[in-house]
């Protein structure tokens, strides 16, 4: 079969090793389907299972969708960085560091995604 989404949960080194870094891809046609807040799921049970303090992602301003469904898997703005990314056509855009740091997994079990 295809490949339809992934995540990886990249602990940091060093004075990181509390943080780790959501890196989450979902193909485009098998958005809006819950599988993403899948995959922060098991996200969110590996970083309390590896006793981490902070899940961090970086996610593209426009990306309403995903800021929205990463905000209701406790998620919140921790920095803007403007003009940080770049589309194919070369056009700038704001870039978000969205930050866990209270809800883990264990603290979301039972909850409808």
């Amino acid at each position: 079969g295809n490949v339809r989404g992934y995540a990886a949960v990249a602990p940091g080194v060093g004075w990181s090793a509390h943080v780790a870094e959501l890196q989450l891809i979902v193909d485009p046609e098998q958005r809006r389907r819950g599988l993403g807040s899948q995959l922060v799921w098991k996200a969110l049970e590996l970083t309390g299972e590896l006793d981490l303090k902070k899940l961090v992602v970086e996610v593209a301003a426009e990306q309403k969708g995903a800021v929205a469904m990463l905000a209701r898997l406790g998620f919140y703005q921790e920095a803007v960085l403007p003009g940080h990314v770049r589309d194919r056509a070369g056009e700038e855009h704001d870039l978000l560091v969205l930050a866990n740091t209270g809800v883990l997994a264990h603290a979301l079990h039972g909850s409808a995604l």
